[in-house]
């Protein structure tokens, strides 16, 4: 009797081993399935807010010079970071070469309360890092994304540095090859998060075959057409060589005579190309001919 209670006891304890050792692994198999189930969505266990809020917070405006003499070596992202931050938007072949790819989290910036921008480094192998500024949106979805510092060591001849301001991101990137090569671009952080780029040359079809410079004054002389004050800008519409012109204005033409002019009345007009911002497109920053004063030429 004592062996078979014995006996019973033992294979109590075996089997009560044997299970607790499955569901030990089950769950260790269960963390370790992918962070994407199968409609696409992410299954993390933790949030998008999770990280943005352990992220220091640096205040603008301040100069990006991160390069592989000064960069930190922590916060990096494990696998399922990366997932959630949705990397693979920006890195597109990371999944074949994911382990030529070692990433950190470097802080947080708060242009606008409609969206989050986090800063990223991204070592790229042993020689490239690159410092990359993301926008991402209330859904945790990508807005947009720009690459603000660069550095290479394996030749030692490209970088890039950036300054960045509460609505402007300015990028530098130099290249010292035979001679030193710096090309500077300015952007434009919209409402909505996205980054537009800020020309300082235009085109116009008042003078079609001239670069036209941003401020610079112009004198020409226009068919006038007509004034359409019912938009956003008060517009005024002419020709110039058969070709349409449309500036924006600024006149009181109902009050004062001399803006109030008649159909096809030959115009000397002083313009510039000036900066405007598009409502209702996250005012967007964009560039217009616009006019400052304008006088008939009598014949």
């Amino acid at each position: 009797m004592k062996n078979k209670c014995l006996i019973i006891i033992t294979l109590s304890i075996v089997l009560f081993y044997a299970c607790h050792s499955k569901v030990e692994k089950n769950e260790h198999n269960e963390t370790q399935i992918s962070t994407i189930d199968s409609e696409g969505k992410v299954n993390a266990h933790f949030t998008f807010l999770d990280i943005w809020k352990k992220l220091p917070l640096k205040q603008l405006p301040l100069d990006e010079t991160t390069n592989f003499d000064n960069v930190a070596n922590d916060r990096f992202l494990t696998e399922e970071e990366k997932v959630v931050l949705k990397l693979d938007k920006i890195f597109t072949d990371y999944s074949q070469y994911k382990d030529a790819y070692s990433i950190r989290s470097a802080y947080k910036l708060e242009f606008s309360k409609r969206f989050y921008s986090i800063v990223i480094n991204a070592f790229k192998g042993e020689h490239e890092l690159e410092i990359i500024l993301i926008n991402y949106n209330d859904s945790e979805d990508i807005i947009d994304y720009k690459v603000i510092a660069y550095d290479e060591i394996a030749e030692s001849i490209s970088q890039k540095t950036a300054t960045i301001e509460k609505n402007f991101v300015t990028i530098i990137d130099k290249t010292d090859l035979e001679e030193t090569v710096i090309e500077i671009s300015k952007f434009h952080v919209n409402a909505s998060g996205e980054f537009n780029i800020v020309k300082d040359v235009f085109t116009s079809t008042i003078r079609p075959n001239e670069a036209i410079l941003l401020n610079k004054t112009y004198k020409d002389t226009i068919q006038f057409n007509s004034y359409n004050d019912d938009g956003d800008y008060r517009l005024l519409f002419g020709k110039k060589d058969f070709q349409e012109v449309i500036l924006i204005h600024n006149f009181d033409w109902e009050q004062e005579k001399k803006y109030n002019f008649s159909e096809n009345e030959t115009l000397q007009i002083t313009w510039k190309m000036d900066s405007i911002w598009i409502a209702g497109d996250g005012e967007t920053l964009d560039f217009k001919e616009t006019i400052i004063d304008a006088k008939r030429i009598k014949k």
